[in-house]
């Protein structure tokens, strides 16, 4: 019995024995909790780990290192990482009131910006130079900030000039004022600035072209035409300032028809034909010269509709290293007009002109009317002068006019006298114009008072007589002896009579 229970007393002390140390045993083998903090105005914070009287952070650069406790879940960056230019890597472990770390931190670094000292740059800009830097660095860079955008280039560790102006002529730069610094670079993680120097600013003239403004005009398709039969287009670029061909080495017309189960559109092959009440995409490609590049400013201003084609804004989107771009326009084809047939009132002496005509044949409609003598508009028609039509037609919706579309005025064919809009030419509004000789109302011309259609000796007769008050015109018959529309019979009309049956001026 009592050998029993000396066994039990020496089981239970051994258990309570490891019990007692079972705790420690755990919290010596498990891995502490982790945390993470932040970067904020000069200061790195964390969330306050729960059971933590102080925090000890361990810090560590090329420069120096050392730790410190703080009992608040911050410190002040500025107070303990003192040298600029150098990396910091520092941890935080989180303690107890007996001492022991019941959480630590993910490992963080810290940095703050030197200066780098003794940036010089030639009048030339041959040599760009500065002092070697004094901090932690794998390479430095060059800043090149200029009209539109930015860049530079890498220069590798211990090197501390370059000439620049051969860096610049590698690259696509355009003429302006520029503005340049000297980076001193590290990758920890991502690329950490450790230096800077100031800015210098330069004049550069750029032996580049540069384009920023491309105007296209393309004589689009009607229906039943191919891409085959569209294969040219005007090109101006930058307003005209400098010919096209001096920028563009080459550029095509790619077709594209409307995907009616999609947004998309189906490529288009020469012999494809254009469809009547289908939607199109023509996107113009341009490929630029060697030395020529598309302005930077212009390709990534998504907002940019300067450009155009057919006078429809439009942007130029860069394709390729600003080597290539394109310009999209879309269209419905339109369907061409054979022939229009109007009629309308032909000048009659003493009446206004009748501002309207009517169409009898053909898909157009008329926007203005005008009559016009010595291109000045007629107010009241005079027999015996000859005055000009001009009419503004419109093609109704889905068609267009053409050169080959024939108009006819009371039968007469006219003949255009200006395309309006320019762009587009036959397929906006156009003016088509024609002559008509002024007839007196009885249908007598100036001078042939007889109405026999010459002007004679009888003629001349009744006008000397009207000249003396042998007899008295009035009305009409004034109109048509009142040959240069003076309001008086006289030797002037006379002597253009005369002049008119001699064949030296005609009256009509």
């Amino acid at each position: 019995m009592r050998k029993r229970f000396c066994s039990l007393l020496c089981a239970l002390t051994l258990m309570f024995t490891l019990f007692a140390y079972l705790p420690q045993v755990v919290i010596k083998a498990g891995a502490a909790d982790k945390f993470s903090g932040s970067f904020y105005m000069g200061y790195y914070d964390w969330d306050e780990v729960s059971g933590a009287k102080d925090y000890f952070v361990t810090f560590e650069s090329n420069k120096q290192s050392g730790s410190f406790t703080t009992t608040k879940p911050e410190f002040k960056i500025a107070d303990h990482f003192t040298y600029k230019g150098y990396l910091y890597s520092f941890k935080i472990y989180a303690r107890n009131s007996s001492g022991k770390t019941i959480a630590e931190s993910y490992l963080d670094y810290w940095s703050d910006t030197a200066e780098i000292t003794g940036v010089k740059l030639s009048a030339d800009l041959t040599k760009l130079e500065w002092d070697a830097f004094k901090g932690d660095y794998e390479e430095y860079h060059v800043n090149i900030f200029y009209p539109g955008g930015a860049g530079g280039f890498s220069v590798e560790k211990g090197v501390t000039s370059v000439n620049l102006l051969e860096k610049m002529a590698d690259q696509n730069r355009p003429t302006g004022t520029y503005r340049v610094n000297v980076a001193a670079d590290l990758s920890e993680g991502y690329t950490r600035r450790m230096g800077w120097s100031e800015e210098i600013s330069f004049e550069y003239e750029s032996q580049n072209k540069y384009v920023s403004k491309t105007s296209v005009t393309v004589d689009l398709p009607m229906v039943g035409q191919t891409p085959a039969d569209i294969t040219d287009a005007k090109i101006v670029i930058n307003d005209g300032s400098e010919n096209s061909s001096e920028y563009v080495r080459m550029y095509t017309l790619q077709w594209g028809e409307e995907d009616p189960d999609s947004s998309g559109y189906f490529q288009m092959f020469d012999n494809d034909v254009f469809k009547k009440d289908t939607e199109y995409r023509l996107q113009v490609m341009i490929y630029l010269k060697d030395g020529c590049y598309m302005d930077q400013g212009v390709a990534f201003d998504n907002g940019d509709y300067s450009s155009s084609v057919n006078g429809t804004d439009a942007r130029m989107i860069n394709l390729s290293a600003l080597k290539q771009y394109y310009l999209e326009y879309k269209f419905t084809p339109k369907s061409p007009i054979d022939r229009v047939d109007l009629t309308l009132t032909e000048p009659v002496a003493g009446q206004a002109p009748n501002n309207t005509a009517t169409v009898t044949k053909g898909e157009a409609k008329v926007t203005l009317v005008q009559w016009t003598e010595n291109n000045l508009l007629a107010d009241t028609f005079e027999a015996g002068k000859t005055y000009n039509a001009r009419l503004v037609l419109s093609p109704l919706t889905g068609y267009t006019f053409t050169e080959d579309t024939k108009v006819y005025f009371n039968g007469k064919q006219a003949e255009v006298w200006a395309l309006m809009p320019i762009f587009g030419g036959y397929k906006g509004n156009v003016v088509y114009t024609l002559d008509f000789d002024c007839k007196g109302a009885s249908g007598r011309k100036k001078g042939d008072y007889n109405g026999d259609g010459v002007i004679g000796i009888d003629d001349l007769s009744v006008l000397k007589k009207a000249m003396i008050n042998l007899v008295k015109l009035t009305g009409d018959d004034f109109n048509v002896m009142d040959v240069n529309s003076d309001g008086v019979l006289d030797l002037k009309d006379l002597t253009a009579m005369k002049r008119h049956m001699l064949n030296i001026k005609k009256l009509w």
